[in-house]
Formats: structure tokens, C-alpha cells, sequence
């Protein structure tokens, strides 16, 4: 047998729709704010390499960032390693690979970080074509 609710329209809880309305409220918006991505925290290097123990971080003065996107033609070749292909876009030797946090509906990407400061040089996102790997995105400081 179900409960009917009484004549002033309350459920046999004693919650009111409006009452029913905001808890509602409530725990979607705690579900979102839990949800909500935080600053990334690195995570394994990809070459297997010792990581520093401190997180990369983008450099002090940088305010903003820009970014680009790379298309290629249907034959074009890369480098036979992710990793390669990535490091020809640090500015020289001294740089390792280190994988951003997973973030939803992004492509995986990787910070070139600076060893000796930690400081992230470029973020960038490669794909394996049929001719080896190629970067498709670089965000770097402007």
C-alpha cells in the first residue's frame, strides 16, 4: 500500500516539493564541484626515466598561453617513437617527457619540461600516423 500524501501537500516524509527541489539542488552540485578538475599533478614519465619530485610548472612570468595546431598531408612522416617526435620540439638537449594528467574529452598530451628547473617548456599532443609519429598540437607560453 502507498503512503498518499496530505492535504497540504506534503509526502509522508514531511518534505514538501520545494524541500525535495533543493536537495536535489544540492547533490548535483556537489556531484559537479566533485567532478571539477584541479590543478593536473604529474604523473610517470613515458621514457621510464627517474621524475623529479616536485610537479613541472609553467614558468613564473608566463601570464598566458598560446597554442597551435598542426595538419599534415595524407603521406607525411614522423619519428618511429612518440617520445622523438615530441622531443624535436624542445629548443635542445636538457629536456625530459612527462605525461599530463588525464583530463575528460582531451587528448592525451605531455609536458617538455626543463630538467635542471622544472620548468615546463611546451605541453604537446602527438599521434601515430601511418608514418610514424606526428605532433598535432604545442601550447607554450606567449
Amino acid at each position: 500500500m502507498e503512503a498518499e500524501p496530505d492535504g497540504r501537500g506534503r509526502r509522508p516524509t514531511g518534505m514538501t516539493r520545494r524541500d525535495l527541489a533543493l536537495v536535489a539542488a544540492l547533490v548535483i552540485t556537489l556531484s559537479l564541484t566533485g567532478c571539477s578538475s584541479a590543478t593536473p599533478v604529474a604523473v610517470e614519465d613515458p621514457t621510464d626515466e627517474p621524475t623529479v619530485a616536485t610537479t613541472p610548472h609553467w614558468p613564473a612570468d608566463c601570464g598566458a598561453h598560446s597554442g597551435m595546431n598542426i595538419d599534415y598531408a595524407e603521406d607525411a612522416s614522423g619519428p618511429p617513437t612518440r617520445e622523438e617526435a615530441i622531443l624535436a620540439e624542445a629548443p635542445g638537449e636538457g629536456y625530459r617527457l612527462v605525461k599530463v594528467p588525464p583530463e575528460p574529452h582531451r587528448q592525451p598530451a605531455w609536458w617538455i619540461v626543463d630538467v635542471e628547473t622544472n620548468e615546463i617548456y611546451a605541453q604537446v599532443t602527438a599521434w601515430k600516423g601511418d608514418n610514424g609519429w606526428l605532433v598535432d598540437s604545442v601550447e607554450k607560453c606567449a
